[in-house]
This record gives C-alpha cells, sequence and structure tokens, in this order.
C-alpha cells in the first residue's frame, strides 16, 4: 500500500480523497493525523468490526498524504463543504417512522445508516438502535430538512458540533431540556411539542439541537465533538440526550446517555447516567447518582469505570457554582437537619435501584429512547430504574 501511494501525485491524492475533505467527522481526524501510519492505526482500533475497514483506511491514508503535502496556506481551501451538502449526509434517512400526533405531521425520518464511505450501500447500520438515539430529520425531501446537526440552511460548518474537551456536568446543565412550561391544554393530541433549534455556546458560536418536551419531562439531543486531550490522539463524536422531569418543588430527576457514533468496534459502550436531586440551597443540592453501560444490544448494566468524564459520588453534595459564589455571608451553608432528610429521602430510591439493577440487568434503552416514550409516556423517569416499567 505505500509503494503504491509514494507513486500518487498531489491531485491524484486531492481526487481519491474527496470523499473525507467534506465529510464531517473523517475531515476532522484528517487534520489531526500526525502520520499515515498513526491515522491507520487509529481506523483499524475504531473500525475493528467494519466489513469495510480496509477501503476507508485506504482512503484515509490517501487523504493525509494529500494533507501533508498540501501548503498550510492553501488547507482551508480544501475543507470547505460544497454547495448543497450538509454536515447531515452522513446519515442514511428511510421511510418515516409510524409514530402518532404531531410526530406523524412532520414527517419525521429516523437514520437507518451511517455513511463512513461514499457509497450508501456500505454505511454502518444503526436501524436497530433505540429511536430517539439515531439522528433524526423532518422534511427530508424538502429545503427545509431539519436535523440535530444543521437545523436550518446554510449551516453546513463543521464547527458547529459542539466541541468541549470533556462532557463535564457543565455540558449538561446547560442542555437539559425543561418540561413543558405553558398550559398544557394546549398540547397537541400525543402530548408533546416538537421543535429544531439553534443555540449559542459559551463564545457565541451557533449549534443545533433538537428539544422534545412532553408534560412531565421533556429531552434535548445533539451530536457533539470531544476535541483530543493531546496531540498525537483524535476528536471523538456522539450522540447526546438528556431528559429530565419536570421539577416539583425542588426534586429533579435526569437521565443522560452518550453514545458514540464514529466507531464500529464491540469494545465501545455507550453510557446512560440517572441522577435524582434536591434542592438545598440556592447554590447546592444533595445528587443520587447511578451509571450504567449499554453494548450492541442496548441492555443496561452496572458500570462503574467512567471514560467520558469524572466519576461523582453515588449520594453526594454538590455545588452548582463556583466555590467563590458558595462561600458567602447572604448565602448560609443548609442546616444538617435539612442535609440528613433529604439523605434519608435519597438513600431508599437508591438502594432499590441498585438491587433492581444487580438482580435483573434486563433495564432496556429501548424502553428509555423507544416508541414507548410517546405512546406509554412514564409520568417518572425514576421507572426506568427501578423495575416499575
Amino acid at each position: 500500500m505505500e509503494e503504491l501511494e509514494r507513486k500518487i501525485r498531489l491531485p491524484e491524492l486531492i481526487i481519491d480523497a474527496t470523499w473525507a475533505f467534506r465529510h464531517p467527522i473523517l475531515r476532522e481526524w484528517v487534520k489531526e493525523a500526525p502520520s499515515v501510519n498513526s491515522i491507520d492505526n487509529f481506523i483499524s482500533s475504531q473500525f475493528r468490526d467494519f466489513e469495510h475497514k480496509m477501503e476507508l483506511i485506504r482512503l484515509m491514508r490517501k487523504a493525509v498524504k494529500a494533507w501533508k503535502m498540501i501548503a498550510k496556506e492553501n488547507r482551508q481551501d480544501y475543507l470547505q463543504t460544497p454547495e448543497g451538502w450538509r454536515l447531515s449526509d452522513m446519515f442514511i434517512f428511510d421511510l418515516p417512522t409510524d409514530l402518532p400526533g404531531q410526530f406523524e405531521k412532520s414527517k419525521l425520518d429516523f437514520a437507518t445508516g451511517i455513511k463512513f464511505l461514499p457509497d450508501p450501500f456500505k454505511a454502518v447500520d444503526c436501524s436497530t438502535w433505540p429511536l430517539f438515539l439515531r439522528e433524526f430529520c423532518s422534511d427530508k425531501n424538502h429545503d427545509a430538512m431539519r436535523t440535530s446537526v444543521d437545523c436550518w440552511r446554510g449551516m453546513n460548518n463543521v464547527d458547529n458540533f459542539f466541541a468541549p474537551k470533556e462532557l463535564r456536568e457543565e455540558f449538561w446543565r446547560g442542555n437539559e431540556a425543561e418540561a413543558y412550561k405553558g398550559n398544557h391544554q394546549d398540547l397537541n393530541e400525543a402530548g408533546y411539542v416538537l421543535y429544531f433549534a439553534e443555540e449559542k455556546t459559551g463564545d457565541g458560536r451557533p449549534i443545533a439541537c433538537v428539544n422534545v418536551l412532553f408534560k412531565h419531562f421533556g429531552f434535548c439531543t445533539r451530536i457533539v465533538r470531544i476535541k483530543p486531550k493531546k496531540e498525537g490522539e483524535y476528536s471523538r463524536f456522539y450522540k447526546t440526550v438528556c431528559i429530565r422531569d419536570k421539577k416539583f418543588g425542588d426534586l429533579t430527576q435526569v437521565i443522560k446517555v452518550l453514545q458514540p457514533i464514529d466507531c464500529v468496534n464491540s469494545d465501545e459502550r455507550g453510557r446512560v447516567v440517572y441522577s435524582r436531586r434536591i434542592k438545598l440551597h440556592p447554590d447546592l443540592h444533595m445528587n443520587l447518582q447511578l451509571e450504567y453501560s449499554f453494548g450492541e444490544e442496548f441492555k443496561l448494566f452496572v458500570y462503574p469505570e467512567h471514560l467520558i468524564y469524572d466519576p461523582q459520588g453515588l449520594i453526594s453534595l454538590e455545588a452548582s457554582t463556583s466555590q467563590s459564589v458558595l462561600f458567602q455571608r447572604s448565602k448560609p451553608a443548609p442546616e444538617s437537619e435539612k442535609v440528613t432528610e433529604a439523605m434519608a429521602s435519597l438513600y431508599p430510591y437508591f438502594l432499590c435501584i441498585w438491587e433492581h439493577s444487580i438482580k435483573e440487568q434486563k433495564i432496556s434503552l429501548e424502553s428509555i429512547l423507544g416508541q414507548s416514550m410517546i405512546k406509554n409516556p412514564p409520568n417518572s423517569l425514576l421507572r426506568f430504574f427501578n423495575g416499575e416499567m
């Protein structure tokens, strides 16, 4: 392979690597690759179970070789998204899914494949994923097609993927879909509101997401890029879903889901985190948190190792703001009785969830992100984890 690559000149390499330069995930890896051998090893590892892995490796080796040969001042010219191309073109959308109410009227199409090669017949199959873990779009055959990646016409820059270095708690706090706050009589017959949104990041860049709001809970979904921590590593791309209960006084429940979309590797696992928190103070709460892992079958099981973000205690006191703001005379610490009461309230839920998880290990992500969320939604997110569903 290396001998053949040495004989190919730059114009030929660029033509052969065009797909990699326009693909929103592959082109980031091309820019980050320190060498041809490095991208070879990375793709071999990430796409270990991919039937067409060798074809993808050949494409990426040519793309990286071409990138190294292009003068630095000219490189951006090759990364411009072509006219008519969208970030969501890496997905294959099938016929609209049979959903009730406004979802049906919106003609939502859910992704059945993720393309890493231009041939759609060589796409990674995602048709068996839980419904709302897959990318979805409205008005597929219309100029106004919207997705969680490019929800309005003209948004075609890969930088619109939100790109934190880590998905720490601050990311999730900023992207928790609020439950419906309006008059419940205004909800449609299926009991939800769906909208594709443009939001701004901390530095003012627009990003896209989808919010689905129900009577008692809502969820926000988007695709994010996790920047590499050091040179020689590669960005990773994940589908995130954050589901939040309507607030009942000082109590909030949240489910956070994270699924890699940039690999075909049986060792790659998604994450689900359930948290139930009680507000004790303007900037302090008691939080119950349990984390699950899931693999190809989307069955949840307790998994104590944290690969994406730092672990939190199972039941812990957590500040929602900086220490300098927390420790002020105007905001005294909560009374010890209030903290003890919160702990006593959370511990039975921890015990119930924990015992169900280690005995049954049959919690399905399909129940959380499948059609049942629309057709038969729970009145509390806790029901997914304590054996009631």
